[in-house]
């Protein structure tokens, strides 16, 4: 952009026209010379300097680093206009550059700038400065104080006090009574050259305040370019100094200056005639870097960037440097939570008043480059986006429910309690089951309960009801962890356990009394050998010499004797359940010998390199072939009883016809297909206790006249060769048709039903189930069967809009109150870890919670409460606060502040969790 000052007039009249193609004056001998000529002789320069600047820089453009910065945090001081009967602004000047101290608060600071009471919007003088230390008393106090004198560290001088000077540690001035510090915001240039309207123009130093007593300006910011014409009247230095002096009677010629100054405009005034913008500050934010310097050149593009950003666009697209992270928040700020970015009555980035119906898009600060172009951004960048409010119907839509962690078994002995909401608990343990199907086999190594059971080998098996193969869906699958301690401990259930090391931590499964042994589940992390351990939050010199984490690997069988968690080993009934889970290959070992059986123990020798190494433990399965004639053409099974250094010891296991067999050699055996078995899960793709829906954004589900498919266990008796009472079907509920994976029938023995689709009689509705020929009575049978629902209701779950935990246990002896306890108003007891005021995690006793009010502590031995809030002149048919709800919202109309209703204390007093600044 050219100069803006038109000169082509009297009495300069500069008439070049670059039109013209003059390049130079050419000045002749005997002609006079004309003083347009010599100003058309630098508008000629002029012009050629200008065009060879467009070629390199942009209007506006950096040449000499005179780099910007924008301060938020810029602190100021207020100050008394008078100090002892003298006016302060007669001297605060010379405080620019001093370090100035607080005589009470001892805080010390620089000061970078001044206002005088004529330009403050508060009518103080106000120092702008930087703090260099906090008070050398407390090291905490990091502002000055209200009505307090400062001092400075250089002479002031001031001939209006009595004294010319004020000495250096002097008071020279007093901050105002109240609020004296505050914080302002300043936007500051150095020195530095700039392309400017065809010149290179200088810039000085400056700081320009934005807001006097706000850290939240909304501003364009740049230079303000002014062109003035300066005559010898104006400026003295112009008058002719040939005789060394400058004499007013000979004037010189006049000079045209351009300057640019920082100044600052509305956001909504985009007049930029006479500016040039280097920034804009929205809310205290800034938006736009200063400019860059842009080179220009090339043929039919604007600047020599335009090239550089097509090749590189042409060889790597668009890429970015530094990633925007994207994530979405409320527009709106609710003002209890939501985290909204706008309050009522603010504008959006898209100029618009915030709703519940507006999100915006968060962009993180970040650098890419578009089309070759560079763009980076400095600060968080919001971009409005509607809510999706309108919706789309969908019927008929089927998705399946698949159940994760699935055991393959067989030899299976009665049958378990399935599904969700019962208290049946089956005991994963780490041995077969033996010859006593209703004795628990080997020890306890995890729990689990079951969603479903039912056969999946196709039909039954009537000849061999052991090799019938089942599923077994399970969940809330906990391992157990076995420590062995330093030292004896007794410990009641229930017992927190935590590892001081390891951070690990789990719940004591059985009771210790003296004992060393320790088995935890639930357990939340890894145990470690050697580390000290917590019970229930205290320390007592115990350490973990040796750790064992079971693992599903080990599980063997699964038994469960009652319908509560506290299984025991040996408790029979018509409760109970075992079976044996399928075992898969782990390891092939091959060729091996074993030797003759001793005592009912063999033990196994093999050339294999790893073998026993690491691969086998105690209480593994291993399995080969013995085709010694006469034996049965099942596969010899045995379990690991002892591991040394190049044997195994083993023991039969408990022989099951058409599944294993238990017979060890008596004498030396070779065979080739040794193998160590283990346990797997069958694999699934949902482990979880739920399914997502087909649709990722559904905004409600109508399950009215839905259709569902749900297993139920029913008790049953069996007289006359048929169930005693037909079973019934309940509410909306239907019979499926005979399938042999979708009814089980057990009988109290533990021996299977074979069931057959002709011994089925479903009623026309489906909604009662006879089957006949089911051969001798018995009572306590178990059938499972498949049903259909239809007409579902949803579960029901009643909102507590605001509940109180009160946490007023200890584990302290000695808690209470009065002179002779702890005087703490906490009641000791054995009590359960996370109910006292010592532990390290509380329970709140509830699974579901939506977010958490707040939490208090009471400050002597009363019962801690919410902060108290009195009322005056309530407006309600009883003119108390028994109208008033819990969880209902209040809000200041002052402050603003929002709070939650938590208990109604008194008629005008209630309790209340504040969920954004206090109430005034």
């Amino acid at each position: 952009m050219p100069q803006q000052t038109n000169l082509n007039v009297a009495p300069y009249f500069d008439d070049f026209d670059p039109a013209n193609d003059y390049h130079k004056v050419l000045f002749k001998p005997g002609y006079p010379v004309q003083a347009r000529e010599l100003t058309s002789l630098q508008s000629i320069l002029q012009n050629q300097i200008e065009k060879f600047g467009q070629h390199f820089f942009k209007e506006g453009a950096k040449v000499i680093p005179g780099n910007t910065a924008y301060t938020r945090l810029y602190y100021a001081i207020q100050l008394d206009n008078n100090f002892q009967g003298v006016p302060v602004s007669a001297y605060v000047d010379q405080l620019v550059g001093t370090k100035i101290t607080g005589v009470r608060s001892g805080v010390t600071a620089v000061v970078d700038s001044i206002i005088l009471p004529e330009d403050s919007e508060n009518g103080n003088i106000t120092l702008y400065i930087n703090y260099l230390g906090s008070s050398t008393t407390n090291n905490q106090t990091q502002t000055f104080f209200d009505a307090e004198t400062l001092t400075c560290n250089e002479v002031i001088i001031s001939g209006l006090l009595g004294n010319t000077t004020i000495p250096v540690g002097s008071a020279f001035a007093s901050t105002i009574a109240s609020n004296a510090a505050a914080t302002g915001s300043a936007f500051s240039v150095e020195n530095g050259v700039y392309f400017i309207r065809g010149s290179f123009v200088n810039v000085n130093r400056e700081t320009l305040v934005l807001d006097q007593y706000s850290n939240t300006p909304s501003y364009r910011i740049g230079f303000f370019v002014d062109e003035e014409i300066v005559t010898a009247d104006l400026d003295e230095s112009l008058n002719d100094n040939s005789q060394g002096f400058n004499n007013y009677a000979a004037p010189g010629a006049d000079r045209l200056r351009v300057s640019a100054s920082l100044f600052k405009k509305p956001l909504d005034d985009f007049n930029d005639d006479n500016f040039i913008l280097l920034a804009t500050v929205i809310n205290g934010v800034i938006q736009t870097a200063t400019l860059k310097t842009n080179l220009a050149g090339g043929y039919h593009n604007k600047d020599w960037t335009d090239i550089l950003a097509r090749r590189t666009f042409d060889e790597s697209g668009h890429y970015y440097v530094k990633p925007f992270d994207v994530s979405v928040a409320e527009a709106l700020n609710n003002q209890v939570g939501n985290n909204g970015i706008f309050n009522a009555g603010q504008f959006t980035p898209g100029g618009v008043t915030p709703t519940d119906n507006l999100a915006l898009y968060k962009l993180s600060p970040g650098k890419a480059y578009v089309k070759g172009y560079e763009i980076e951004t400095l600060n968080t960048t919001y971009i409005d986006v509607d809510k999706p409010r309108t919706t789309k119907t969908l019927e008929n839509q089927n998705f399946i429910y698949n159940t994760g962690a699935t055991f393959k078994i067989n030899s299976v002995y009665r049958a378990p309690t399935v599904g969700v909401g019962n208290t049946f608990v089956v005991s994963l343990r780490d041995q077969r089951v033996g010859v006593n199907s209703e004795s628990a086999p080997g020890k306890e190594i995890g729990l689990a309960r079951v969603y479903d059971f039912r056969l999946e080998s196709g039909s039954y098996s009537v000849s061999n009801a052991n090799t019938n193969q089942w599923d077994l869906s399970l969940y809330d699958v906990q391992t157990t962890t076995e420590i062995a301690l330093n030292q004896s401990h007794t410990l009641t259930v229930p017992t927190f356990v935590k590892g001081n090391s390891s951070g690990a931590t789990g719940f004591l499964r059985h009771p210790v009394s003296a004992g060393t042994a320790v088995t935890v589940y639930d357990s939340k992390g890894t145990f470690v050998a050697n580390e000290r351990l917590s019970f229930n939050g205290l320390e007592d010199g115990r350490i973990a010499i040796a750790v064992t984490e079971n693992k599903i690997s080990n599980v063997k069988s699964v038994y469960g004797s009652s319908n509560t968690l506290d299984l025991a080993d040996g408790i029979t009934g018509v409760n109970t359940f075992s079976a044996n889970i399928l075992q898969s290959n782990k390891f092939t070992v091959g060729i091996a010998t074993i030797s003759p059986k001793s005592g009912g123990v063999s033990t196994i020798t093999a050339p294999n390199q790893l073998f026993p190494g690491t691969v086998i433990k105690e209480n593994d399965l291993v399995r080969y072939t013995d085709t010694t004639p006469g034996l049965t053409e099942d596969p010899i099974i045995a379990r690991v009883t002892g591991v040394g250094t190049a044997t195994v010891s083993i023991e039969g296991v408990a022989t099951v016809s058409g599944i294993a067999s238990g017979f060890l050699p008596a004498t030396t055996l070779n065979v080739t297909d040794l193998q160590v078995l283990n346990t797997e899960l069958s694999k699934s793709s949902d482990n979880t206790l739920y399914t997502l829906l087909p649709k990722p954004n559904v905004s409600a589900v109508d399950i009215a006249e839905s259709v569902i498919t749900i297993r139920k266990t029913i008790s049953v008796d069996i007289a006359s060769e048929q169930l005693s009472v037909a079973a019934e079907a309940g509410t909306n509920e239907t019979f499926l048709p005979f399938d042999d994976e979708r009814y089980v029938l057990i009988r109290s023995d533990g021996k299977t039903e074979q069931l057959s689709s002709d011994r089925f009689e479903l009623s026309s509705d489906g909604k009662s189930l006879q089957i006949r020929n089911l051969g001798t009575d018995n009572s306590g049978a178990t059938l499972i069967a498949t049903l259909r629902k239809t007409n579902p209701t949803s579960k029901v779950k009643i909102k507590d809009r605001v509940k109180s935990v009160i946490v007023d246990k200890s584990r302290l002896q000695g808690s209470g109150i009065g002179t002779t306890t702890l005087n703490n108003g906490l009641t000791y007891g054995n009590y359960p870890y996370g109910t006292r005021v010592e532990d390290q995690l509380i329970s709140l006793n509830s699974p579901d919670i939506i977010s958490i009010q707040g939490i208090f502590e009471s400050a002597d031995t009363s019962t801690a409460s919410a902060p108290k809030v009195s009322l005056l002149n309530i407006i309600s048919p009883s003119t108390t606060t028994s109208d008033m709800l819990i969880g209902e919202r209040i809000v200041g109309q002052t402050s603003g502040a929002v709070a939650i209703v938590a208990e109604i204390v008194d008629a005008s007093t209630i309790s209340a969790t504040i969920a954004t600044a206090p109430l005034v």
